[in-house]
């Protein structure tokens, strides 16, 4: 039976005003309490692993967004190009980080309601706005004083991501493996960091089935003056590395109403990298992010929330590994070169051979490879399984 899913607007206005520093260690302790196994990387990253699991399925975000940036270098007018500092301290600890502790439980405890605000935690001058013709899209104002706001970029780019996140463990029985990551707007630093430490890298490796993070703008089809935007009723989603994706990952996806679109990168792709596992990044509910007319359209949240919770029990997810295979192949560029004395094409001897990487998808069923017939044989000896 299709859950259904209600957006809770206290939690929203919590998550979405939540100073970025803060916000690991609050999770930290929010994923402990929700008896999970965490790995822990000051400034860095989140990753962890449920106790009592109900999905073998990873899902993950990213904290920082770029008004963080616009906040750390005032002075710069294309942030874009700006790359903050982020410590490098890597700590996997077994013992909770904060000491207030009081704060942060209670935080925990009132985050889907309307919380008395603790500056140290909280943007104190973001304001929320919802539009009251459709009481279905946000926006973001920072207070210059009693009689005067500004227009300010949101963040849902990609605290929209934290939400689902935040809204299954708070509002769900699903148990997936999750990770939070700093930095991607800077390059992807807190998933770089993971992808450095072996031990998490294996435990990926080893639990995971299948990669699905929440950053993704919506698809816009028109503009208007009165309604403003109006998204596509299709969901959509991207793969970083070609779209190698098993056949069954598409259709799934159709089935739920989203469309394959493309994008660069974030950090799913450097898990999906480091692990060999197939990715898919999912939109969640932003448009013209990265600027101050940045809006959430709930209704796509909404969205997004029960096609997550659909993936996340599908027994065909959670029962194989979607792995992709490494293929090193070569490129013989162009030999021939322009000889301008004789005005024509002559043979250049001297040929260079570029080495790139390209993947297969492969779909094997857990079975198979906890009876130790997980085999992956290939005919070309360049072939790398991972």
């Amino acid at each position: 039976m299709e859950q259904k899913v209600t957006i809770n607007p206290h939690m929203i206005w919590n998550i979405f005003r939540l100073r970025t520093e803060k916000i690991l260690p609050i999770y930290y302790y929010i994923l402990h309490k929700f008896d999970y196994d965490i790995y822990y990387s000051e400034d860095n990253y989140i990753v962890a692993f449920p106790k009592n699991g109900t999905s073998n399925i990873l899902i993950c975000c990213h904290i920082d967004t770029v008004r963080d940036r616009k906040i750390i270098y005032p002075n710069y007018v294309n942030y874009s190009s700006v790359y903050p500092y982020y410590t490098t301290n890597l700590v996997n600890n077994k013992e909770f980080p904060m000491e207030d502790i009081d704060d942060i439980d209670y935080i925990y405890k009132n985050l889907d309601k309307e919380i008395i605000q603790i500056d140290k935690y909280f943007e104190t001058d973001i304001y929320l706005l919802i539009d009251r013709n459709t009481e279905n899209i946000i926006k973001c104002v920072r207070k210059i004083n009693d009689n005067r706001f500004k227009g300010e970029i949101l963040g849902g780019d990609d605290r929209a991501g934290l939400y689902i996140i935040t809204h299954i463990l708070y509002y769900t029985n699903a148990r997936p493996i999750i990770a939070l990551f700093n930095g991607e707007e800077s390059g992807c630093i807190g998933s770089r960091k993971c992808a450095e430490n072996r031990e998490i890298v294996e435990l990926l490796k080893k639990k995971v089935t299948f990669l699905i993070q929440f950053d993704r703008r919506e698809l816009i089809d028109f503009r208007d003056e009165d309604i403003n935007i109006k998204i596509t009723p299709k969901g959509n989603y991207v793969n970083y590395l070609g779209n190698v994706l098993s056949p069954y990952i598409t259709q799934k996806m159709e089935s739920l109403n989203y469309t394959l679109s493309s994008g660069s990168i974030s950090d799913v792709k450097i898990l999906s990298e480091a692990t060999g596992i197939q990715h898919i990044n999912m939109s969640c509910g932003f448009v013209n992010e990265h600027s101050s007319e940045e809006k959430l359209i709930l209704s796509a949240l909404e969205r997004t929330i029960n096609a997550a919770l659909e993936l996340l029990n599908d027994p065909v997810l959670n029962n194989n590994k979607f792995i992709m295979i490494k293929k090193k192949k070569s490129i013989i560029p162009n030999y021939y070169e322009y000889d301008y004395p004789l005005n024509r094409y002559k043979r250049n001897n001297v040929i260079s051979h570029v080495e790139y990487e390209t993947y297969e998808e492969k779909m094997i069923s857990l079975d198979e490879i906890n009876n130790s017939n997980f085999i992956i044989s290939n005919d070309d000896e360049d072939d790398i399984p991972f």
